[in-house]
């Protein structure tokens, strides 16, 4: 049997957690350090630059090499920047609402903090809609297809996920739940396009339209 057409997520724990978790724990305990007039479902957040903070340098490097080993499985060059980096800090009974990232092309999260056992991200199975019938399930075998799977909240774990995959959060079980979430976006050329965006030739012509009407609209810029 094989299986085809999969959703990547990959997982890692980052070595000597509890040491750097100490030296950012009091920033993200800390209220005034996030935007409180955007509380919603009882969660805080940060603004999306943590990745420019010298305090989370050692945690921005251990998402930034989990994306690179990300990429390089998926056999895409390795070639990504950090577009944003933020924290979330939810209160007991705080949720994440079901959500993808539209503007990434991968995103990650990463467990920081819970202070008694709680609930992961949960990610959406986008094919389940697919299987519109359920035999009956058999009690010697993992289901097949699965509406969704909740990742445990491990400290120092992140996962790095497709940034069109929906997930959520469900209500949250401790007192306090920390969360660094960041997305990239790919350098250079993408979809085998014939030119990019990124790193523009010195002579480069358009083949999508003809060189007079390029010229005629554009001559004012």
């Amino acid at each position: 049997m094989q299986e085809f057409f999969s959703t990547p997520i990959l997982t890692k724990e980052m070595t000597n957690f509890q040491e750097e978790k100490s030296h950012v724990i009091g920033w993200l305990m800390d209220d005034r350090n996030y935007i409180t007039s955007g509380k919603k479902n009882g969660l805080l957040i940060t603004d999306a630059n943590l990745h420019k903070n010298p305090k989370f340098r050692t945690i921005t490097d251990f998402m930034r090499k989990n994306v690179w080993q990300m990429m390089f499985k998926m056999g895409y060059h390795p070639d990504f920047v950090i577009t944003s980096m933020w924290a979330t800090k939810q209160e007991f009974g705080a949720y994440h609402h079901l959500h993808c990232h539209k503007n990434a092309f991968l995103g990650s999260a990463m467990y920081i903090h819970a202070d008694s056992p709680t609930d992961g991200t949960t990610f959406v199975n986008p094919l389940a809609s697919m299987w519109q019938m359920e035999p009956k399930y058999s009690a010697m075998v993992q289901p097949y297809v699965e509406p969704s799977v909740t990742m445990p909240f491990d400290e120092g774990t992140a996962h790095v996920f497709p940034g069109w995959l929906q997930h959520y959060t469900a209500p949250n079980r401790s007192n306090c739940r920390i969360v660094i979430a960041m997305n990239v976006m790919p350098v250079g050329k993408t979809n085998r396009d014939h030119y990019d965006r990124y790193e523009f030739p010195d002579k480069m012509e358009l083949l999508e339209i003809e060189k007079e009407v390029f010229t005629s609209r554009y001559t004012d810029i």
